[in-house]
């Protein structure tokens, strides 16, 4: 499955939010929609944030290119500081925006820059897909023979340019008998889990359980999982993991039960610049995402709202992150360095 294709100069993004009940695409031509499409969620996941930020820097370039030098150079700096918006904690979207900006400012306002523009966002559109193939077999090696896999959180090919980090890994498995069972956690508010992830291996014909988050514990107390599998969101230079909340309860209940506990990840979510889980900021979502459902009122006005946007898991407790350099494994402080250079 894809959310994103860029055909006839415009890029096309399937809104997410109404799978699976409907597949819809919708049509951009203008950067700044794209921005406050992403905003409002039609997508989820770093890596497919990413990519789409870097068509709409191209779709930018192309409506500035009748200005003078002076003027294209400022509306450029105007549009990275725009798109780096939609989520200014993701450096993934970063590392992506700097690519484009570079190649702006080695060719400048030239009738070649827009060229040059849209094969870098076609290369970084390549290189997601590349990455997660590369990292899927890495990950489906560690599996044995009828592994029964829980995951949790935005780790399918809808998330990313294509392939998919959890979900590649799960489909370059099954073909050999390593993947018996694939037990996918909803994944609140957004139901990343279920609606996507789920959807995406049924579609595969992969054998899918769909489990209500709090049930993880349970399933593992009766030992019906072997591994869990999740797609992280930032690695810090320690090997500290940024992801959906939650993931670090699994990770909990992991330890508790005697499992071994993967993040999936391409070396773009890596933060050398963030040298431990601590350094992170708070951040929040809104409170709309807990209080409401389907428009619908859950919680009393009384009632406070916490909604952060992501937990951290140590890396002590982590077994080891999957990437498309191999898996990395402790010490952390030496392995995750050396898969971002």
């Amino acid at each position: 499955m894809k959310s994103i294709k860029f055909e006839n100069g415009c890029l096309y993004i399937l809104d997410q939010r109404l799978l699976p009940r409907d597949e819809v695409w919708n049509e951009f031509s203008d950067y700044k929609r794209i921005i406050s499409a992403l905003k409002e969620g039609i997508v989820a996941g770093n890596a497919i944030t990413a990519v789409c930020a870097a068509y709409g820097y191209f779709l930018a370039a192309q409506a500035y290119t009748a200005l003078p030098a002076d003027m294209f150079s400022a509306s450029m700096v105007r549009t990275k500081k725009e798109l780096f918006s939609i989520d200014p904690t993701s450096v993934y979207l970063s590392k992506c925006l700097s690519r484009m900006e570079n190649i702006v400012i080695r060719h400048d306002w030239k009738p070649t820059v827009c060229d040059k523009l849209l094969e870098e966002a076609l290369q970084i559109h390549f290189e997601d897909v590349d990455c997660n193939k590369k990292l899927s077999v890495f990950g489906a090696a560690l599996l044995t023979k009828g592994a029964k896999i829980l995951t949790f959180g935005p780790g399918g090919a809808l998330s990313g340019g294509g392939f998919g980090t959890v979900s590649g890994i799960l489909k370059t498995a099954f073909p050999s008998g390593r993947v018996k069972m694939v037990f996918v956690c909803e994944t609140r508010p957004y139901f990343t889990g279920s609606r996507l992830v789920a959807t995406e291996l049924a579609k595969a014909q992969i054998p899918v359980t769909v489990l209500a988050d709090g049930a993880a514990g349970r399933l593992m107390s009766l030992g019906m999982v072997d591994a869990v599998i999740v797609p992280a969101s930032k690695i810090t230079a320690n090997g500290d993991v940024a992801a959906s909340p939650g993931t670090y309860a699994l990770a909990c209940m992991c330890r508790q039960h005697g499992l071994p506990f993967y993040f999936a990840a391409s070396s773009n979510v890596i933060d050398l610049a963030a040298p431990d889980g601590h350094s992170l900021p708070l951040a929040q979502t809104a409170g709309d995402d807990i209080r409401l459902c389907a428009g619908e009122q859950l919680t009393p006005e009384e009632a406070r709202i916490y909604t952060p946007a992501f937990d951290v898991t140590p890396g002590w407790m982590i077994n080891g992150i999957i990437t498309e350099h191999g898996v990395l494994y402790p010490p952390y402080t030496e392995t995750v360095r050396g898969a971002s250079l």
